[in-house]
């Protein structure tokens, strides 16, 4: 099977460790996998790297300067680095378009875009077939669209909770663009519910598969589990420094609980660095918390470590550190945002608390320290459903399994289409 796999991303995220192991995996199950994506990004070049075939529709350097915008809201005319030129320094007639661009609605400007990107892919999907293409999607995408016009199969996959927009050719595009695609999936059981609440979509046209890891490469430490209270208890947070990981509400937490026994390590990068730096300092917490920064090996840290918190409190579907963590052997202690609590088991993998509670989330650490035995009967736990539920061999087998249901289908679609003309004929 000829397998297309579609993303819109220029970073790199949880999601696109997701799709390199969709490509790696359906390719050493005897597939011929495509990415369409954007040049010059990291998934792109180890795709490529690895002998994968890849096609460019979009180059991360047009997709920066298309997002460098200045205080007036008009794109970088240098098309370089830097903040853009300001209004005072743009030509008459540069000023006059802006003007005239800013008369037309914002709904036909979106609509506009949508079909001109749905048009260039259309092509291009008709220049390198597939027999169906793996949509990754974020945002708007609107490979959808371009799928059906070109008369390819399509599957979905949101990444991303339901979040209802404010803005009503927004909502109008998310509904229309979910309905095009052949058939939509959701990396968590909770995210399916809500999308089919949010959009109306019918559940015949919707499956979840949860996001797997690599059991073998995520495996406990070697060493025992802390045998007394007394002993110094390390946690770790693994994801990107930002305000959707809550990582406020547990730096608050490590100060209310005071505790000499307790370290933390945050393992990550991102825009709210500089933030809870300045926090960790303020709480005077330098003596337990550190920012580790991005690691190419989490793997490394979470066997180290005793616990581990993943605090979100916005956007979470399935993020892949919590059964990574869950595989290598670890007690969790996750919010009850979106689908955590799906994955941590409360009582069971671990502890759930109410998202942005720290009182609540010091309490749950401090459990933990004070009960080794607990601790290390929930890590064991942990990491059996890791291998029973989210193992990367169960995600790529299922997946595929539905690419396959969907072509048989639209095999036999095209059977009954044909027996029907016969028999018109007759």
């Amino acid at each position: 099977m000829r397998i297309g796999f579609f993303t819109a991303i220029d970073g790199w995220g949880g999601s696109e460790v997701y799709l390199r192991s969709m490509i790696l995996g359906v390719r050493a199950r005897g597939h011929e996998p495509v990415l369409f994506g954007v040049s010059g990004t990291r998934l792109y070049n180890e795709i490529k790297q690895a002998g994968v075939e890849c096609v460019a529709w979009k180059n991360a350097e047009s997709v920066f300067a298309s997002l460098r915008r200045d205080k007036c809201g008009t794109r970088n005319l240098e098309g370089g680095g830097g903040e853009g030129i300001p209004c005072a320094s743009i030509r008459p007639l540069n000023r006059g378009k802006t003007v005239l661009l800013g008369l037309i609605p914002t709904w036909l400007k979106l609509l506009a875009g949508n079909m001109c990107e749905a048009a260039k892919l259309t092509h291009l999907f008709h220049e390198h077939r597939v027999d169906v293409m793996h949509v990754n999607v974020n945002g708007y995408e609107t490979a959808g669209p371009a799928c059906r016009c070109a008369g390819i199969l399509s599957l979905a996959v949101y990444h991303n909770t339901f979040i209802s927009e404010g803005y009503w050719f927004r909502r109008w595009l998310i509904r229309r663009n979910i309905r095009s695609y052949s058939h939509v999936c959701f990396v968590a059981p909770r995210s399916r519910d809500a999308w089919e609440r949010g959009t109306g979509i019918g559940r015949a046209r919707t499956s979840a598969i949860w996001n797997g890891v690599d059991v073998d490469r995520f495996h406990p430490r070697d060493r025992s589990y802390r045998q007394s209270a007394s002993e110094t208890l390390k946690i770790v947070s693994v994801g990107r420094l930002s305000y959707v990981k809550g990582y406020r509400f547990l730096l608050e937490a490590m100060h209310s609980l005071g505790d000499n026994r307790v370290r933390l390590e945050l393992i990550g990068e991102g825009e709210q660095e500089g933030e809870l730096r300045e926090l960790a300092q303020g709480l005077s917490l330098d003596g337990c918390v550190t920012l580790v920064g991005n690691s190419e090996r989490p793997e490394d840290y979470l066997r180290s470590a005793d616990v581990f918190v993943l605090a979100s409190v916005a956007h979470e579907s399935c993020p892949l550190v919590i059964p990574e963590a869950m595989a290598c052997g670890l007690p969790l202690i996750t919010s009850d945002f979106g689908a955590l609590p799906d994955m941590n088991i409360d009582g069971d993998t671990g502890l759930v608390v109410p998202a942005g509670d720290s009182a609540a989330l010091a309490e749950a650490i401090r459990r933990l320290a004070d009960d080794p035995e607990l601790a290390a009967a929930m890590g064991d736990t942990a990491r059996k459903r890791a291998v029973s539920t989210f193992s990367l061999d169960r995600m790529i087998r299922d997946t595929l399994d539905l690419y396959e249901s969907l072509c048989s289908a639209a095999d036999r679609n095209i059977k009954q289409k044909e027996a029907r003309d016969g028999a018109s004929r007759e």
